[in-house]
């Protein structure tokens, strides 16, 4: 993959995209927690309707393959922020 290096002086550019990059490690977090729940512990979901469902032991390896697949496909964000780190400032 290509490195491109940006200097950006614009601060609410530089916000949003910090918070971008926050928001994206939070939810890696969440989903390797859902990768590492124990096998033995209830996990329900909640569908678009409202409704929730506890997962069988089946749809629980389902899910956990799910989540193993998204940390798989998104643990390197494409964007990296270096604070202050050269044009002297």
């Amino acid at each position: 993959m290509e490195k491109i290096r940006a200097h950006i002086q614009n601060h609410d550019a530089a916000e949003i995209i910090r918070k971008t990059v926050e928001w994206h490690r939070d939810r890696l977090e969440l989903a390797k927690k859902l990768v590492s729940v124990d096998r033995h512990t209830d996990v329900s979901v909640r569908c678009a309707d409202g409704e929730e469902v506890i997962l069988t032991d089946q749809q629980k390896v389902g899910f956990r393959c799910g989540a193993s697949a998204v940390l798989d496909l998104f643990k390197d964000f494409p964007l990296k922020i270096n604070e202050g780190d050269d044009h002297g400032h």
